[in-house]
């Protein structure tokens, strides 16, 4: 048997019956919630407001082992503004927090100039942030190590909410290419990849040194593309393959009964294939945890399908036709010749 998410450190069935806890959080009324954000009423009766929140994980194990802890700024942010678009909202503000042992070392300032460069790439500001000297709380594989974590405020008007209902069978899914890795399933990748921590390559060495970088690669930034996709076609649900990766579109489903989701066309970067020999993992499980070459969907529907790839191509995104929305109730994945049904 080879590794799987629940080996490298990560349950998801604890992890999900943990996060049912949230129920006892208190909603004001109007509250509109979709798949994957809850948005509140400004009060104006116009405009809603969501926070997204997010951190870098155990990416930054590797941003220390490589020295580029600027990525791990970038890292934050890109996190949870591609988490803030799906139901249209724009991005305001980034606010961040920095657990470090010693904040006077030089990661600090490149952790800032990594928040700084992404928040100006997507459109948004520092708003504030909290810097902490914890040593005896943070761990990690430098002697300066440290957290990153970021919140992202943003706003819609309620004429432009991605409700993530109303799919239909034939619309179609389009996925954006993603940049590798991005920020999820690190520990899976991790615990495949690197001697220093289990894995099958020492990290300072020829081989090791080649797939560190392809693992820090940075996140894809899909906020400018994704807005600009929004005013130009009908986009009827928006998706960041993030943690769980396509196990997440059951959130649709709930939203749309009976339909499921057929995948259909995937190029996975090298770093994938890489991580799936190393650590022998099975291809349905590497499809539950990594993106495989997309990092952000869209489904719109099929007259749109010309229209949207256009308006991706123009504002320099590589995408696809990636999958379809289908009858049933399944998350199916066809790839090199087999079909892997992630949810039935």
């Amino acid at each position: 048997m080879g590794l799987d998410y629940r080996k490298a450190g990560v349950n998801r069935e604890a992890r999900a019956n943990a996060k049912k806890a949230i129920s006892i959080f208190k909603k004001p009324r109007g509250t509109i919630k979709t798949p994957y954000n809850d948005l509140l009423p400004l009060g104006d009766g116009k405009s809603y407001y969501l926070e997204t929140t997010d951190s870098v994980g155990t990416k930054v194990l590797l941003t220390q082992m490589a020295g580029r802890h600027d990525i791990a700024g970038w890292e934050a942010v890109a996190c949870v503004v591609n988490d803030a678009i799906r139901c249209g909202a724009t991005p305001k503000s980034i606010t961040n927090t920095i657990e470090i042992a010693d904040s006077s070392g030089r990661e600090m300032k490149q952790i800032l100039e990594g928040i700084n460069k992404a928040c100006m790439e997507s459109g948004c500001f520092v708003a504030g942030g909290e810097t902490a000297d914890v040593r005896e709380l943070v761990k990690g594989v430098s002697p300066n190590p440290y957290m990153v974590i970021a919140s992202c405020f943003g706003t819609v008007p309620n004429s432009k909410i991605i409700r993530g209902s109303g799919l239909t069978q034939g619309d179609v899914i389009i996925g954006m290419e993603s940049s590798g890795l991005h920020a999820n399933g690190i520990s899976l990748a991790r615990k495949a990849l690197f001697r220093q921590f289990d894995g099958a390559y020492a990290a300072n060495e020829s081989k090791g040194k080649k797939l560190l970088q392809q693992c820090i690669s940075p996140t894809k930034l899909y906020v400018k593309p994704f807005l600009a996709l929004a005013q130009e076609v009908e986009v009827k649900a928006a998706f960041n393959v993030t943690g769980d990766s396509y196990l997440k579109f059951d959130k649709l489903s709930e939203f749309n009964p009976g339909l499921g989701f057929d995948f259909n066309f995937f190029k996975p970067q090298p770093i994938f294939r890489e991580i799936q020999r190393a650590g022998r993992v099975a291809w349905d499980e590497m499809f539950k945890t990594f993106n495989m070459g997309w990092g952000f969907a869209v489904v719109v529907p099929q007259e749109d399908e010309n229209g949207a790839l256009k308006s991706l191509k123009k504002h320099g995104v590589r995408s696809s036709v990636i999958g379809n929305v289908v009858r049933g109730h399944c998350i199916s994945i066809a790839f090199e010749d087999a079909v892997y049904r992630l949810k039935c």
